[in-house]
């Protein structure tokens, strides 16, 4: 069965929502627009990002200097995101620092605490590692909990290759797992579910 989907879009929230003397105000990745509310004839504004249909800024002001104040910031705001963004995506994709022999370590659970550690094994990119599960001793500090270490070169899991974020060099495992550069003391640990 389909089913025929009505999907608003920019244009026709514009002819619906806004009146026709507007005024548009546009910037790479910025659309607003300035008006007098139809109802109430105050000053208005209508502020859009990327291609998103609905209006971030939607709202009516006292008077034109805060409608101004407003529409500032708006922009103001989504320049420091974009070069928020990019800073974070040029730190993201660095090249890594990790090298063969290094272990991170994942940290994980709900009821318990779920801990493994990987050592890589080859470094084939300066944006990818190769890793694999290595074996751990645990000490028991209590009941069904304890501290855990690695074990080097004792591999029990497959070869596993990752692309580790330049900034932190840490690397996604699974949906629930990341793993982090080892601080060489023992983790705590707990299998209580």
């Amino acid at each position: 069965m389909s089913t025929n989907r009505y999907t608003l879009t920019r244009e026709m929230i514009v002819k619906s929502w806004l009146p026709a003397e507007t005024v548009v105000y546009t910037e790479p990745g910025v659309e607003v627009h300035l008006f007098n509310s139809l109802r109430t004839n105050l000053p208005a504004a209508a502020g859009f990002v990327g291609k998103q249909a609905k209006p971030i800024l939607y709202g009516a002001y006292r008077t034109e200097e805060q409608r101004d104040q407003a529409v500032a910031q708006f922009v103001s705001d989504h320049r420091e995101q974009q070069a928020w963004k990019a800073e974070r995506r040029a730190k993201r994709n660095a090249p890594h620092t990790l090298k063969v022999g290094d272990i991170l370590n994942t940290s994980w659970g709900y009821d318990q605490t779920n801990v493994e550690f990987y050592q890589v094994i080859a470094v084939p990119t300066p944006h990818t590692v190769i890793v694999r599960e290595v074996a751990q001793t645990r000490t028991s500090t209590g009941w069904l909990c304890g501290d855990c270490a690695p074990v080097h070169d004792k591999f029990i899991g497959p070869p596993l290759t990752k692309r580790p974020d330049g900034s932190d060099n840490s690397i996604h495992i699974s949906d629930v797992q990341t793993a982090w550069v080892w601080d060489g003391t023992p983790h705590y640990y707990s299998q209580y579910a």
